[in-house]
């Protein structure tokens, strides 16, 4: 059972290190219009909710009205956000990715899928297949 523990303590050091270094990959390449780690959580909420307000973002983020503002506003400067009118409600304001944004997100995207991609050529195409598989029996074993 100990030993269990220490590999799974090991697992858990492997994919931090992973993440560590994916991201001082992506600090390394630079971010245009110096934009935040915060910031791009927030464009990341943006393209997956098409059309959301800062409410729901100070919520997914779990941070106050006025830090999701000020994140927002960051990124509406810089020409990454829009904001919009609500039809429903001419009070509230609904956010979307300009093109600048859906360009930026789509080049993280990229950016992202070559790292990991680089990452995972250490595996044969058989190892692969075998870690997507045990990957995808951890994931469905737990409800986490």
């Amino acid at each position: 059972m100990a030993n269990r523990k220490k590999m799974i303590e090991e697992i858990m050091a492997t994919f931090h290190a992973m993440r560590n270094k994916m991201h001082v990959t992506l600090m390394q390449s630079g971010h245009r219009d110096s934009i935040t780690h915060s910031q791009l959580f927030v464009l990341a909420i943006i393209e997956k909710c098409h059309d959301i307000g800062i409410k729901e973002i100070s919520k997914k983020l779990n941070i106050s009205s006025s830090a999701a503002t000020q994140l927002v506003d960051g990124l509406v400067e810089n020409g990454y956000v829009v904001r919009k009118a609500d039809a429903a409600d001419r009070r509230a304001l609904q956010l979307e990715l300009s093109a600048k944004g859906r360009t930026h997100v789509a080049e993280l995207k990229n950016k992202r899928l070559e790292m990991v991609t680089a990452l995972f050529d250490a595996l044969s195409d058989q190892e692969l297949e075998t870690y997507l598989r045990l990957h995808k029996k951890i994931l469905s074993k737990n409800d986490l």
